[in-house]
């Protein structure tokens, strides 16, 4: 991300307008199957 996104983001919470994005779903089978919840990297620094 770059500064002024990082600025728009906590503006953002701190305005409490900001909203979470819908996550990514998937599988993976390797060492044992497991259904992943992927959240945008914006998401996971919030």
């Amino acid at each position: 991300m770059e500064n002024q996104e990082i600025l728009n983001l906590a503006e953002e919470v701190l305005n409490k307008t900001y909203k979470p994005t819908t996550s990514t779903c998937f599988c993976v089978t390797r060492p044992k199957l497991r259904e992943v919840f992927a959240a945008n990297f914006r998401d996971r620094i919030v």
